[in-house]
């Protein structure tokens, strides 16, 4: 840039800023010269105003009360004085890192200060308590002479001791006058003695004060003109160079705005088509899985009524079959017993064809049963599949906003990032570490809570086995005892059998439920966010206390209830005993008789197997069941250890990544301090990077 030059002026040889900028500072050289000398002419007359005045305080003796005031003037301006310079000093350490240091020693001092104030308020109190003690003497004095005389010798030796204590204490108050005399005395003098040496400190500071001013203006002119050299210098060359990196900066937007552009547009169309071909797939699965299961209860269907119409065929040929032998054998022999025989074994038959046909029905639900098993454990994996789908995208939803919020705030941040991103980033890794304590804190809490369940569910579930296993110990020897006792107590048996049946479905149920539960449980404190962990933790315990408290009243009850099932299979013990001494008699007898008891026997051997067959086969689908919900906690155990150490990595690489940050955030700081040491300017060089971020993360990180 060429200089300016204005013909007719002696700033020809020179620019227009240097020109403009040494009449501003000759401008304010003359204020400052203009308002020192102000300054000491209004000193001067004040100073003596101040004299005028002690001279007539002298005259009339009031010269210790100014001096009073003076003093108190004095101190209260230099306090305000005082205060001034410490904010001055509390504001430069709050610049340079020194603030709490700062803070310690103005508290410090203005301690000292009041200390200092509390002890002349102490001796301004001490003496007005001692003139209003000298005053109430004076009073009493005089009230006390004004009373009638008496003349009794009494009276008299009272007043020679009035009189002793009166000069006493006169002479006592003139002692303590000629101390506060001397007192105040020594006090004008050293006030006197104090003002001249601070008129003396002042005028020397004033001195070396212009001297040094005069030095650096000095110092600051030739620092001004090398610079101003230095600036023309440079200026062209960093104005083409801000110029070229417009340009290309504004082509790099350009360029970078259309391929975004480009980019958003086959974005779209791949998730367009990536949604059009999982809908299709979707409904290709839906509609092969119920033509599927369309087709599979066609043909069960079919087949079960197939079978039960074989079955009802060769039930009614075997039926209509024997019914013929028996005409046979009946018109071949007439005798009564054997009509008896074949009444008996008519009866017989009817038995086992209802036995059959409840064997039938009971097989047919149990299918259905297991078939509405198949099925909610089919719509449990849709649904759980459709929840991960779900999450997945809600991470991917929240990942995308992330980014857009990084990328717009990374392009509008610039200062508040640069002095706030170190505060930022240690504030998070802060929150992070305690989140992720407190994580690990509801993790082993909620694990023990899993780990105490499991331990009472395996206890209960064992305490269950247990007496089962008695129930049919003692079935198994009563069997082996006695054939008739047994088919007599069928009837309880059955009953018995049907309660265990419904209790051992209902312990599954519950089973299946509170591991639901428990998965439901992880599920949400996986979802969680830290605020809500403690309230999670303390409602998980109260149900884990309520469900203890359930559990142990059902512990109860099943022990009330199998006491009372005990005194009743005593009392029932006693009653078949003597029914069966009873039966053996006429068992006895008719053994003698007829062949009833053989077939009693088969019937009873008969039931005795199909009951065993049925419960080897509850408790084979017991295990299955007990096998498939160990399983699928072990599973969730799995899911839930790899999820931990995933988010874990994820931390360690977030802590990582923030550490880098600060690192580099130190780096710039260093090199900042650098050039301000060097005398270069400290603003963001063209080179230079803004480092770090000042936005809150999502939920998902």
């Amino acid at each position: 840039m060429e200089p300016i030059t204005v013909p007719f002026t002696p700033v020809a040889e020179e620019s227009l800023w240097e020109a403009s900028s040494r009449r501003l500072a000759a401008a304010s050289a003359a204020r400052r010269a203009l308002l020192e000398e102000k300054r000491a002419r209004a000193g001067s007359i004040l100073e003596r105003a101040k004299s005028i005045a002690a001279d007539v305080a002298a005259l009339q003796g009031q010269y210790a009360t100014l001096a009073t005031h003076d003093l108190q003037q004095r101190l209260a301006r230099a306090e305000v004085r005082r205060l001034i310079v410490l904010d001055k000093r509390r504001l430069l350490a709050g610049r340079h890192g020194n603030y709490v240091r700062s803070v310690y020693l103005t508290t410090k001092y203005l301690a000292r200060e009041a200390g200092d104030r509390r002890a002349l308020a102490k001796d301004a109190a001490t003496a007005r308590r001692q003139m209003h003690l000298d005053a109430i003497a004076g009073r009493t004095r005089y009230l006390l002479a004004a009373q009638p005389q008496r003349s009794t010798c009494a009276h008299r030796l009272m007043d020679a001791q009035w009189l002793h204590t009166a000069l006493a204490s006169a002479s006592a108050q003139e002692a303590a006058a000629s101390v506060r005399a001397a007192l105040i005395g020594a006090r004008v003098d050293a006030l006197q003695a104090a003002a001249a040496r601070r008129e003396h400190v002042a005028r020397q500071r004033y001195r070396e004060t212009d001297l040094r001013c005069r030095v650096v203006a000095t110092t600051l002119d030739v620092r001004l003109r090398a610079a101003s050299a230095r600036r023309s210098a440079f200026l062209a060359a960093r104005t083409s160079r801000i110029t070229e990196r417009r340009e290309l900066l504004r082509a790099r937007k350009w360029t970078a705005a259309h391929n975004a552009r480009r980019f958003v547009a086959w974005a779209l169309k791949d998730k367009l088509a990536q949604a059009t071909k999982r809908r299709e797939a979707v409904l290709e699965r839906r509609r092969a899985a119920c033509a599927a299961r369309n087709w599979y209860a066609r043909v069960v269907s079919h087949r079960h009524a197939e079978v039960v119409a074989e079955r009802i065929a060769c039930l009614t040929a075997r039926s209509s079959d024997k019914h013929a032998a028996a005409a046979h054998r009946r018109r071949d022999q007439q005798r009564n017993i054997f009509c008896q025989l074949v009444g008996l074994r008519h009866e017989r038959v009817a038995h086992v064809l209802a036995t059959q046909t409840q064997h039938l029905a009971r097989t047919a639900g149990r299918k259905m049963t297991l078939a509405a098993l198949r099925v909610a454990e089919l719509q449990h994996a849709q649904a759980q599949a459709t929840h991960a789908r779900w999450l997945h995208t809600q991470r991917v939803r929240e990942r995308r906003d992330h980014l857009a919020l990084f990328r717009a705030q990374c392009l509008r941040s610039r200062t508040f990032a640069r002095h706030r991103s170190a505060e930022i980033r240690r504030a998070l890794q802060l929150a992070a570490i305690c989140a992720g304590v407190d994580e690990a804190a509801a993790k082993r809490d909620a694990a023990r809570l899993r780990v105490q369940f499991a331990t009472e569910s395996l206890r209960a579930h064992l305490e269950f086995r247990l007496l089962r296993a008695d129930e049919k110990r003692h079935l198994y020897s009563a069997n082996k005892t006695a054939a008739a006792v047994f088919f007599a107590a069928q009837g309880e048996i059955v009953r018995r059998r049907l309660a265990s049946r419904d209790e051992a479905r209902r312990l599954t149920y519950a089973y299946e439920m509170e591991s639901a539960g428990l998965r439901q449980s992880i599920a949400r404190t996986q979802r969680a966010r830290s605020h809500l962990l403690a309230r999670a933790l303390v409602a998980g315990r109260q149900k884990y206390l309520a469900e203890a408290r359930a559990e142990r009243g059902l512990l109860a009850a099943l022990r009330h209830a199998n006491a009372a099932d005990r005194r009743d299979e005593v009392r029932e013990a006693k009653q078949e005993t003597a029914r069966r001494t009873t039966q053996r008699v006429s068992l006895a007898r008719l053994e003698r008789q007829s062949t009833d008891i053989v077939d009693v026997a088969v019937k009873t051997a008969m039931a005795a197997t199909i009951a065993l067959h049925a419960e080897r086969r509850r408790v084979a689908l017991l295990q299955a069941r007990t096998d498939g919900a160990r399983a699928q906690s072990h599973r969730a155990r799995d899911v839930a250890r790899v999820q931990k150490v995933a988010r874990r990595i994820e931390a360690l690489t977030l802590r990582e990544q923030s550490q880098q940050r600060v690192d580099e955030s130190a780096k710039r700081r260093e090199m900042l301090l650098a050039q301000r040491k060097l005398g270069l300017s400290a603003s963001l060089q063209p080179g230079l990077l803004v480092v770090g971020t000042a936005i809150p993360l999502p939920n998902s990180a």
